[in-house]
């Protein structure tokens, strides 16, 4: 899945719930930062990846859809 930094949150969707995972971030090919986390250490089975240009940072959370701050919508078209 690809996500440009200024892009649009994304739902993160088809992986298993139930084990850890390994996201890495490229840039051009690049990696630039990488973490692990498993959905129940975030907090939910549907966990939102998007970029905060203020802070230059990558969160992974759950949606907050009532959240005016949050941008990943809970469902893929």
């Amino acid at each position: 899945m690809a996500i440009p930094k200024t892009g649009t949150p994304r739902l993160l969707t088809g992986l298993e719930t139930g084990r850890r995972h390994r996201l890495v971030i490229r840039d051009a090919g690049t990696p630039i930062e990488s973490f692990s986390f498993s959905f129940e250490g975030r907090g939910g089975t549907l966990l939102c990846l998007a970029y905060g240009p203020w802070y230059q940072t990558w969160t992974l959370d759950p949606p907050h859809p009532g959240a005016k701050w949050c941008r990943c919508k809970e469902r893929e078209a």
